[in-house]
C-alpha cells in the first residue's frame, strides 16, 4: 500500500502485524518518527516513477530487494559510498570551522568551533557574552555567515554593546537615545566606525531575540528552519550561537533538568549533525569558588556544569571563562591589573584577567588553560599565557610563603 504518510494507528497495527515499511526520500522528521514507532522501516534508493505502472511497480520491487539486502551488509554501504561523499563535502566547504582568534585554543580544538555543539560556561558578568560577541564579530568580518540567538537581553542591547566597542558611544547614551538636542542616531549615520559596522559585519551577522517578543519563541524547530535559509543563501552553514541555555525553550513538561538534556540532545542532532552547523551554547553555571578553580582537579571544573543537565557529555568541547584570583595572578609571574584612576590604567587602559579553560575536548588534547586578558571597553580578548596547572600549587605556595614573611 503506498501512502504520503502514515498516522500513528496505522504505525501501530503495522508494528503488531509485523509488516514493514519502505520510504521514499524520507525527511530527517521522517526518520525519527519511524524509529519512534518502533516499526521496521527501509530507506529507498533515488527511484524513477515515471512511465506504464508495470514498470514502475517493478522497479519498486527490486528497490525494495535492494533497500532490504543493504540492511544485511552492516556499513558496507557507507564506508563505500556514504563516508566518502560526506568527506568531500567537508573538504569542500572547508572543513567549517569558525575560530576564535585566540590562536593556542583554536588550535587546541583543531582550527575552531567545528561542526556540532560546543559550550561555554561561566557566571554572570564573566565575560561569557563578550567574548561570543568577539567571535561573532571576527567570524563576520571574514565573510562566516553568524546566527546569534539571544534568551535575555534585546537585539538592540547586544547590537549596542558592539557599537560601544567600535564607536566609542557609551551604553547610557545609546540606552536613552542622546538629547533632544543631540540625538545619538545622528551621531552614528556619520560616524565611519559605524558604517564600517553596517556594511562589514551585519550583512553576516544575524541577531534575533529567542525570548518570543519577536513574534514567538525560538525553539530548536524555528532555529533549524533559519539555518537551512543561512546554509542556502551562502553555501555553508552558520555559526549558531544560543545565549543562554537556562532560558531556552523545550516544549515539554518534565522537570527542568531534563528538559535541559533534550535541548542539549536536540542542538546536537538537528543542527550538528543534520545540518552540518557549528554551535556556541553559552551555559549560566554555578557561582562556585572561582578564584580557586585554576588550580582544582579537572573533576572539580568540570562538577561546575553540573546544574546543567549532560551539557558537558554531549558537547565536542567545553570550556569554561572565570576570574584568575590576584594571588594566581602572581604565582604566575604576571603583574596586577591596572587600578581605575591610575596613569597606568590611562596608558594601558583597563583590563580583567580570566581563564579560558578547555576542561573537554573530544577530539584533541584536555584539559588545557590559559590565562587572557579582557579589556572591557573596547571588547577584545587577548591570549596572555598558558598555565601549568599542576605546577601553580607550588608556585603560589612560595609566593604565599614570601608574603607572609615580610
Amino acid at each position: 500500500m503506498a501512502r504520503r504518510q502514515l498516522t500513528a494507528e496505522e504505525l501501530r497495527v503495522l508494528v503488531q502485524d509485523g509488516r514493514a515499511v519502505f520510504a521514499l526520500m524520507p525527511t530527517a522528521a521522517q526518520e525519527r518518527a519511524l524509529d519512534a514507532s518502533g516499526v521496521e522501516w527501509y530507506t529507498l534508493p533515488t527511484l524513477d516513477l515515471s512511465g506504464p505502472p508495470a514498470d514502475v511497480l517493478e522497479r519498486l520491487q527490486d528497490a525494495m530487494t535492494e533497500a532490504f539486502s543493504h540492511a544485511l551488509t552492516g556499513n558496507l554501504n557507507f564506508l563505500q559510498s556514504g563516508l566518502l561523499t560526506l568527506a568531500d563535502e567537508r573538504l569542500e566547504r572547508g572543513g567549517n570551522a569558525y575560530p576564535t582568534g585566540l590562536l593556542e585554543f583554536d588550535e587546541a580544538i583543531g582550527g575552531g568551533f567545528y561542526d556540532g555543539l560546543h559550550v561555554l560556561g561561566g557566571v554572570t558578568g564573566g565575560g561569557k557574552t563578550a567574548l561570543a560577541l568577539a567571535v561573532a564579530e571576527s567570524n563576520a568580518r571574514a565573510g562566516r555567515p553568524v546566527l546569534y540567538v539571544t534568551y535575555e537581553q534585546s537585539r538592540y542591547e547586544l547590537w549596542g554593546r558592539l557599537i560601544s566597542t567600535r564607536v566609542g558611544v557609551g551604553l547610557r547614551q545609546l540606552r536613552t537615545g542622546g538629547t533632544i538636542d543631540q540625538p545619538i542616531s545622528a551621531k552614528l549615520r556619520e560616524n565611519s566606525a559605524y558604517i564600517d559596522l553596517t556594511n562589514e559585519v551585519a550583512p553576516w551577522l544575524s541577531v534575533v531575540e529567542g525570548n518570543g517578543v519577536e513574534g514567538g519563541s525560538w525553539g530548536i524547530d524555528r532555529i533549524a528552519a533559519q539555518v537551512r535559509r543561512l546554509k542556502s543563501a551562502h553555501g555553508v552553514a552558520p555559526l549558531v550561537i544560543l545565549d543562554y541555555l537556562q532560558r531556552m525553550p523545550s516544549g515539554d513538561t518534565k522537570d527542568r533538568r531534563h528538559q535541559i538534556d533534550d535541548v542539549v540532545t536536540g542542538l546536537q542532532v538537528r543542527l550538528g549533525r543534520e545540518q552540518n552547523a557549528p554551535i556556541l551554547l553559552i551555559s549560566s553555571v554555578g557561582r562556585g569558588k572561582y578564584g580557586e578553580l585554576v588550580g582544582q582537579p579537572l573533576e572539580e571544573r568540570l562538577g561546575v556544569f553540573k546544574e546543567s543537565g549532560g551539557v558537558e557529555y554531549t558537547a565536542y568541547t567545553a570550556s569554561l571563562l572565570y576570574p584568575l584570583g590576584i594571588q594566581d595572578a602572581y604565582a604566575l609571574g604576571l603583574d596586577g591589573p591596572p587600578v581605575p584612576g591610575t596613569g597606568r590604567a590611562a596608558l594601558h587602559g583597563l583590563w580583567k584577567y580570566l581563564v579560558l579553560d578547555l576542561v573537554k575536548n573530544r577530539e584533541g588534547e584536555a584539559p588545557r588553560q590559559w590565562v587572557v586578558k579582557w579589556y572591557p571597553a573596547s571588547g577584545r580578548f587577548e591570549l596572555v599565557m598558558p598555565v601549568d596547572a599542576d605546577s601553580l600549587a607550588g608556585e603560589k605556595s612560595t609566593v604565599g610563603g614570601r608574603r607572609n614573611s615580610r
